[in-house]
């Protein structure tokens, strides 16, 4: 299964480093180690779009929870929390190591109203988008 609709086949994958390499019916080439998946899904990785990891990603980085179910990128701040400045949060996400996971946010109008707000020490004009 690829996303697209088609119907589902058999297919070899191979992988170099973190990256799928190859996608074939038969990959003949040699590999430093098999893994059979006969009869299974196999998938790349799942994308959370409505998740709240922020709170204890600064304790468990390698956010086991999710890679546990496949997720491999987490979204957040889609319910308007989400962290500003945004480009000092991601940084700071990025150092972290180990990491296992790829992060994306949201910038709500909530969030962006919040911030003006705090910056200016003013409620924003009433023809702002609530």
């Amino acid at each position: 299964m690829d996303g697209t609709g088609a119907p589902w086949a058999r297919a070899d994958v191979a992988v170099k480093g973190d990256a799928i390499a190859a996608v074939a019916p038969r990959i003949e080439a040699p590999a430093r180690r098999t893994v059979d998946a006969a009869d299974r899904v196999v998938a790349p990785g799942f994308i959370d779009i409505h998740t709240h990891a922020r709170r204890g990603i600064f304790e468990v980085p390698t956010a086991d929870n999710y890679v546990r179910q496949g997720v491999t990128t987490l979204v957040e701040g889609q319910d308007g929390s989400s962290p500003l400045p945004l480009g000092a949060f991601l940084s700071k996400v990025a150092a972290l190591r180990p990491r296992s996971t790829s992060r994306r946010s949201w910038v709500t109008a909530r969030s962006a109203r919040r911030s003006w707000g705090a910056r200016t020490g003013r409620r924003p004009p009433s023809s702002s988008p609530a």
